[in-house]
């Protein structure tokens, strides 16, 4: 076993110079006692070394612990079971990892934190940190998949992006009278049509999502994006509110297309996309932002 594994350089160096001066402790007691002086003079310098060893020892089971810690409300999170306050102690059991020189050479780790960052939805820092741990670990087929899987899901969401630009653009149109009746309806179906959502969604494109299906005559599937949201633990207030305010009025049916124009044949003819139906929107998942700036500071 290497016990200078996950210690960082000034533990080790901490750990080693302390138990170095133990046994030159331990020398000198020898020394005068063979020379028969005193020896109680040392006692009191004993106490250095034992702190130099027990600080990076003390350290090393911390971290360990937050590790445990972390694991498990990655776990909650990944079962859905996460609360707002859960969220708050998940991103701070992130940070306060991220901050530690340990993280650095720990694989385990490293695999976790692209574990955490794939499942809220960070793609990006998924395949960062998936590329630290193969970096350490060539052969850690967790991390190759992290790496795959966050790749895939980046040019998704790129994209995602592009076709929710057409998407806001449309309804800005719809809401100031450009575009009306059965053109707008047919301009929805063609742009929601196009609509592939990756693993994880921001929330203002999922509030711009649930407006186009209510103008688009699918109120449930609108209403059910909107319960997705407002389900997401750490969501704040300023999007509460507006997730909130925009159930009210599609409840109300103040977003749908009027007019001749939109007749029910043209309704039936609106086919939505499957990953936009109400059973496919109860499965998705809202991305979780977790801050890693501290993490990158430490190369």
């Amino acid at each position: 076993m290497n016990v200078f594994q996950n210690l960082c350089p000034h533990e080790s160096i901490l750990l080693v110079l302390g138990v170095v001066l133990f046994f030159v402790l331990i020398f000198l007691m020898i020394w005068k006692t063979i020379k028969e002086q005193k020896i109680g003079i040392l006692f009191p310098f004993f106490l250095l070394p034992v702190v130099m060893i027990a600080y990076p020892t003390v350290g090393s089971v911390q971290y360990n612990e937050g590790k445990f810690q972390f694991n498990t409300l990655l776990a909650q999170y990944l079962e859905g079971s996460m609360t707002d306050e859960g969220v708050d102690e998940f991103r701070e059991k992130y940070q306060m990892l991220a901050q530690s020189c340990k993280s650095n050479q720990d694989s385990d780790m490293l695999t976790t934190f692209a574990q955490a960052q794939l499942a809220t939805g960070n793609y990006e820092e998924a395949a960062l940190m998936a590329e630290r741990t193969l970096s350490l670990r060539p052969d850690n087929l967790l991390a190759r998949d992290i790496q795959l899987r966050s790749l895939v899901q980046r040019q998704q969401e790129q994209d995602f992006r592009e076709t929710i630009t057409r998407l806001h653009t449309t309804i800005t149109a719809i809401e100031s009278g450009n575009l009306e009746g059965q053109r707008a309806l047919r301009e929805l179906n063609l742009v929601l049509s196009d609509l592939e959502l990756p693993e994880n969604i921001d929330t203002r494109p999922a509030l711009t999502i649930a407006k186009a299906l209510s103008y688009a005559g699918e109120k449930e599937s609108a209403l059910e994006m909107l319960n997705r949201i407002l389900e997401t633990p750490g969501l704040n207030e300023q999007l509460v509110s507006e997730a909130r305010q925009l159930r009210v009025e599609i409840r109300a049916d103040n977003l749908r297309l009027t007019g001749n124009a939109v007749h029910e044949e043209t309704q039936r003819e609106f086919i939505l996309n499957p990953d936009l139906t109400r059973e496919s929107l109860t499965r998705q998942q809202m991305r979780t932002w977790i801050r890693t700036d501290q993490l990158r500071e430490n190369p």
